[in-house]
């Protein structure tokens, strides 16, 4: 029997930082962004997740997005708000552990040296307010 392997996808964590505050503390984070405790865990430390729940936490995010301040300022649309198009292009990134065999299209994480410490201090933070 042939395993399929799942895609895997890192959250831009560009981004993170901007979601946080949506998040809530570990008994509202389903309520608010649809995925569990576990899973934002692993998306505050640059962790890969599934590809599906990456898509589902973009769904959500894009929803709420015109009230992200940060949003705003990183994807400003030519005449004024959000380019959320941009926004949705950027959400998602590729994981090493999600490329397959022969994906010719594949490219590496575009976020470079240092995005796992950045991640640690963002998790470190979360937990310091209270968050965790």
């Amino acid at each position: 029997m042939k395993q399929h392997k799942q895609r895997m996808c890192i959250i831009n964590p560009m981004l993170v930082e901007d979601i946080v505050p949506l998040a809530g503390g570990q008994a509202d984070i389903m309520c608010r962004i649809g995925i569990s405790w576990n899973s934002w865990i692993k998306i505050l430390a640059g962790q890969p997740v599934r590809q599906s729940l990456g898509e589902r936490l973009r769904t959500r995010i894009l929803a709420a997005a015109e009230g992200i301040e940060g949003f705003g300022a990183k994807f400003p649309a030519a005449g004024g708000g959000l380019d959320r198009v941009a926004l949705a292009a950027a959400f998602l990134l590729p994981s090493l552990s999600g490329a397959k065999d022969g994906d010719e299209d594949w490219q590496p994480a575009a976020f470079g040296h240092g995005a796992a410490d950045r991640a640690a201090d963002r998790g470190a933070r979360f937990a310091a307010a209270g968050r965790g």
